[in-house]
């Protein structure tokens, strides 16, 4: 080999590690800089007060069985304590109306009253005003053109992504994110 060929390979050799380097750095950085955080589902947060809904009896399908029970909802912290409190008869109104649906099968197993609290949840968001500021207007309207609509996304188990307390929520959106029964008991 001439002393020419020598000198062009220790070239070409040195550069390439230089090379495989650079793209290597360039690469990993712009796959940290382009990799995004995923948006948090669960921006909205829990209030730290509860209402109750007061104790309440009511017979279940077959007529012959009856729950006795106190019944509590936990709202968003942005969501104000009184518009629930005001709403507490609507709301009662709405279980005496939705509990008789079910069995006593459906409350005597941790899924089954799990499922009965995520309906009762999604029911009451769409029986509550979204926004408490449009909560005044809509209480002016009369109740036939009232149609409050709310696509309440209620997952059916919470997964460990969707974080801490929001797991035990039962509806991910609305005014009302937990159903809790205080007291229960069926005879």
């Amino acid at each position: 080999m001439s002393d020419k060929e020598q000198s062009e390979g220790k070239k070409k050799g040195g550069k390439m590690p230089v090379i495989i380097a650079l793209a290597l750095v360039l690469g990993g950085g712009g796959f940290f800089m382009t990799k995004k955080k995923a948006p948090d589902v669960h921006a909205v947060e829990q209030s730290e007060e509860s209402t109750s809904l007061g104790e309440m009896t009511i017979n279940l399908k077959d007529s012959s069985t009856y729950v006795k029970f106190e019944m509590v909802v936990v709202a968003r912290k942005d969501y104000p304590k009184e518009l629930i409190d005001k709403n507490v008869d609507t709301i009662r109104d709405y279980l005496n109306g939705k509990i008789p649906e079910y069995s006593l099968k459906d409350f005597q197993t941790a899924a089954g009253k799990s499922g009965v609290k995520k309906v009762i949840c999604a029911g009451l968001n769409e029986l509550l005003p979204l926004d408490p500021k449009a909560a005044e207007a809509s209480a002016l309207s009369s109740k036939k053109t009232k149609k409050h609509k709310l696509a309440a996304e209620v997952s059916d188990e919470p997964t460990d992504e969707q974080g801490g307390e929001a797991a035990h929520w039962n509806s991910q959106t609305g005014p009302i994110l937990r159903v809790m029964f205080r007291t229960f008991a069926w005879q």
